[in-house]
């Protein structure tokens, strides 16, 4: 393991196989990534350095798939660190490894800030469902969205479900 001198006194760590290739770049810190700019003005687009080293070993990444700290470090580029998942596990772990005050361990499901209620917001047929008012009908509403919905029978039978227990559903319009 070696490190690597970010921007804004920041460092980041990779394998001493890949360090050569890594450092043969300028490397920056932006929203705890390490990023190096390609291209110049106006055609410049950016890469990260997880990606520049996964790809290096596996070859390009396929276009659904994303890059995954696998212990939440974004400066942690070792090979061991690095998986390939989707975007919705990546966007998982994303709320794994933040400290939890408004958060569950539930795709989908967090406290209001505001009124320190559990809520859950779920996409059906491309439509976004925010449910609400409640600890149980919130985690039941995240449970079902980790399942393929059936369009309106599914959701009918959810509403049901839960405004039979005193839940109240909002629906944006």
């Amino acid at each position: 393991m070696k490190t690597i001198q970010l921007s804004q006194g920041k460092q980041t760590v990779v394998d001493d196989s890949l360090w050569e290739a890594v450092n043969a770049y300028k490397w920056f810190y932006s929203h705890g990534y390490a990023r190096r700019n390609i291209g110049k003005h106006p055609n410049r687009t950016s890469q990260s350095m997880h990606r520049f080293v996964y790809e290096a070993v596996h070859g390009p990444v396929p276009k659904c798939m994303e890059i995954d700290h696998i212990d939440g470090c974004r400066t942690n580029n070792q090979l061991e660190n690095l998986r390939i998942v989707t975007c919705r596990r990546n966007t998982h772990n994303r709320h794994y490894h933040r400290q939890r005050t408004t958060t569950s361990e539930y795709i989908g499901v967090s406290r209001s800030k505001r009124t320190r209620e559990w809520r859950s917001v779920i996409r059906i047929n491309g439509k976004q469902r925010h449910l609400v008012q409640a600890t149980a009908c919130a985690f039941h509403a995240s449970d079902q969205a980790s399942v393929p919905w059936d369009g309106c029978t599914a959701w009918n039978e959810f509403v049901a479900g839960c405004t039979s227990t005193g839940y109240r559903i909002c629906v944006p319009p």
